[in-house]
Order: C-alpha cells, then structure tokens, then sequence
C-alpha cells in the first residue's frame, strides 16, 4: 500500500481529475501473500511443524493487520498530502472479479474501513452494525415506494 500512495500521490499532482487504481484487489494479492508466508513460516520456526495449523491463524491475523495498517497510511497520505495546485486527489479503486483469499481480504480491508469510520460517528457502532443498517433499508427500500421516495428528498436537500 505505501508504495501504491507514492505512486498515486505523484501520478494525480500531474494531471486534473479523478485516478483510478483497476484491479486494487489482484494487484496487492500476490503481496498479501508474501506476508503471510512470511508470518506462516516465522511462527513454524519458532514453534516447530506439528504447529500448522496455529501457524496459519497466526500468519492470516498478522497479513490482516498488516493490510489494514497499510491501507490506512495510504488513505492518510491521500487525504494529507495535496498537489502543488493545492488541491487533493479524488481517487477511486475498482474491484476484479478475484476469488483468491488474499484479493477477498485487500477487498474487505479496503471497503470495511470507511465503514468502521462510519459506526465510529454512530456512537461507536462497529462495522458490521452499519452493514446491517445498510442491507435492512436496502430491503426497507424494495417493499416501501415511499420510503426511496422519502430517501431521495433528503439526499437532494444534503446537495
């Protein structure tokens, strides 16, 4: 993720405009793995190979932590950093169609994160409260015309 904000730090000080980071989630799998081999064959070697099974607990927590801390410096340096004009970059991530582990965990670091952000403002909710609210009035929303009727007012008067 560091290396990923550098690059899109400089990118967006170049240009106008909105950055799109394609495939964020097969971009970072095969480091993501890296990690965990790393943590996976340091427990092993202080525990020993009978110990594999805690060693893979061991190596997808540390991998997990290590993306979160990641991707929360790269939000920091982009929301920290600006241009040389000033200004900030708008920039978005796209999600391949990956079903390797390691892709479904940049996925879930990278879109649990603003949602933890979120709980945070609700008094503390956790992430998954704010999933929950989010998917009952999306449900809400499909058997009550009135109610997107009611959630398009309040959208328009925010803007």
């Amino acid at each position: 993720f560091n290396v990923m904000g550098d690059v899109i730090a400089s990118t967006t000080s170049m240009q106008y405009g909105g950055f799109t980071v394609p495939e964020v989630d097969s971009v970072l799998k095969s480091y993501a793995k890296k990690s965990y081999d790393k943590y996976y064959n340091e427990y092993l070697e202080i525990k020993g190979d009978k110990y594999k099974e805690e060693a893979d607990s061991y190596a997808w927590k540390k991998t997990k932590r290590e993306c979160e801390q990641g991707y929360q410096g790269l939000e920091y340096k982009l929301n920290t950093v600006s241009s040389s004009r000033g200004d900030y970059p708008f920039v978005t991530f796209t999600f391949g169609v990956d079903d390797d582990p390691f892709a479904i965990m940049i996925c879930r670091t990278i879109l649990d994160e603003p949602l933890a952000r979120i709980g945070s403002e609700f008094g503390g909710k956790d992430h998954t409260t704010v999933m929950h609210s989010v998917n009952k009035i999306a449900s809400e929303v499909k058997k009550d015309k009135n109610l997107n009727d009611e959630i398009q007012k309040i959208v328009n008067q925010i803007k």
